[in-house]
């Protein structure tokens, strides 16, 4: 500060301004983000009368604003974020071959569609899933409102499967992904679907969305190419008002963005001098995550959920409930479920206390699942009968031994005041009678 202050004018004469003056504008300007020049000089004229400081003209004021280093005055007037993102050096990541790393973002569209279930304008949302080699776009799943974490296993589970279509041959597990730090992306369904299927998650800094800087070149490539075409495009004058007279229905959203997609895949890309079909497959033969199986990458991109075991098993959904052998003794108590992030399991790992216990299987239709749960808890209640029988005999040999052993000594009033009738042991408990007819149960 002090040298700045010393050194506010370009010609060598120290300047009139008042040091108290600048100081307290300097401070305003931090501490009020965004705020003008002109709105500090205004703030400054009251005070500066109230406490005899001398204030500057405007002009003046403007001129010792100028000589502060750019990003000093970058970053008082919009901030720390604007900032790292004009002047802070985010390393360029380059890859040889497809698959070794990805990008994947949300965004909301800036388009209105008509929502058919409840005739409503709704402005969807995207996730984009981009190979940072090829700039192939190996997912672009499209969701009515905020994705959540069900939502982006789905995505990332598209990514890698096979397409089976003749336009997107793109499929395998890239080695890392690389996101931003939404909390869908640091959700533990995401991270332990990642961790199955050993795929490194690559950070980027906070608030720097150009560190993910390809996805996010994609999402402005889709507005200005695809969404700006469309009928009910958000950023134009009387976009709403244009939508609810002619906008497009949901379901067929996903259909004009699969065709914008093939036809992005085959214009020539200007950093890769070459289409991102001909970057995909000029480099295939160096490409890792092409061999594994389907049920594999399934099983990974599961959700995590808590059910209650019930009589007939866990449910699921309405009519459909999940069950193993091992669910024997565990009635009424909560259990981990990994199910399908869309539903419709019929089969799923099933975890208790943090433990695996068992893989789950429909109950529904399913007549040997069911004989071996029926014998399960039999052997669970024959097993429960032979545990009651070793507490009655102990406890037979407990009143035996009390019955034979020496008596007991006399105590005082003040030691017998507080004991009642009944069979009583020595520190005042009642003894309960175990004596039970064994076919009771």
């Amino acid at each position: 500060m002090s040298g700045f202050l010393d050194r506010r004018t370009g010609n060598g004469r120290r300047s009139e301004i008042d040091d108290r003056s600048l100081t307290w504008v300097l401070a305003f300007l931090a501490a009020r983000r965004r705020a003008t020049i002109t709105a500090a000089w205004r703030e400054l004229q009251p005070i500066a009368v109230a406490r005899g400081w001398r204030y500057p003209t405007y002009g003046q004021l403007n001129r010792a604003i100028s000589n502060l280093p750019a990003d000093a005055r970058e970053l008082m007037v919009h901030g720390s974020r604007h900032l790292f993102e004009s002047w802070g050096l985010v390393q360029r990541k380059e890859t040889n071959a497809p698959n070794e790393m990805w990008q994947i973002d949300a965004t909301q569209l800036g388009v209105w569609v008509l929502d058919m279930d409840s005739g409503e304008l709704i402005q969807p949302w995207a996730i984009g899933i981009i190979d940072t080699h090829s700039r192939v776009i190996m997912g672009f799943h499209l969701t009515r409102t905020a994705p959540t974490s069900a939502e982006v296993l789905l995505a990332v589970r598209t990514a890698i499967l096979p397409k089976h279509e003749a336009a997107r041959p793109f499929y395998g597990i890239p080695k890392k992904i690389q996101s931003d730090n939404g909390a869908i992306f640091r959700s533990g369904d995401f991270l332990d679907a990642l961790m199955r299927l050993e795929i490194g998650l690559v950070e980027i800094p906070k608030d720097c969305p150009s560190a993910n800087g390809k996805i996010e070149r994609v999402f402005r490539t889709v507005g200005d190419q695809f969404l700006r075409s469309l009928e009910g495009y958000a950023h134009q004058h009387r976009g709403l008002a244009s939508a609810s007279r002619h906008a497009v229905p949901w379901p067929l959203l996903p259909k004009l963005a699969a065709k914008f997609v093939d036809a992005y895949h085959l214009r020539v890309h200007r950093s890769l001098d070459k289409t991102p079909w001909e970057a995909w497959h000029d480099a295939l033969i160096d490409a890792p995550g092409l061999n594994f199986t389907v049920p594999e990458i399934v099983e990974a991109c599961k959700m995590r959920v808590e059910r209650v075991v019930y009589r007939d098993g866990i449910e699921i959904a309405p009519g459909s409930h999940l069950s193993a052998p091992e669910l024997a003794g565990l009635v009424g108590q909560r259990v981990t479920v990994r199910l399908l992030p869309e539903g419709g399991d019929t089969s799923a790992e099933c975890f208790y206390r943090g433990d695996y216990l068992a893989r789950l299987s429909l109950v529904e239709g399913n007549g040997e699942l069911a004989e071996a749960i029926k014998a399960a808890r039999l052997d669970r209640a024959r097993e429960l009968a032979r545990l009651r029988k070793q507490l009655l005999k102990a406890a037979d040999r407990m009143l035996e031994d009390r019955s034979t052993g020496k008596p007991k000594r006399k105590g005082t009033k003040a030691e017998n005041a507080g004991k009642g009738s009944g069979d009583e042991d020595d520190q005042g408990f009642e003894i309960p009678d175990f004596k039970r007819d064994e076919d009771e149960e």
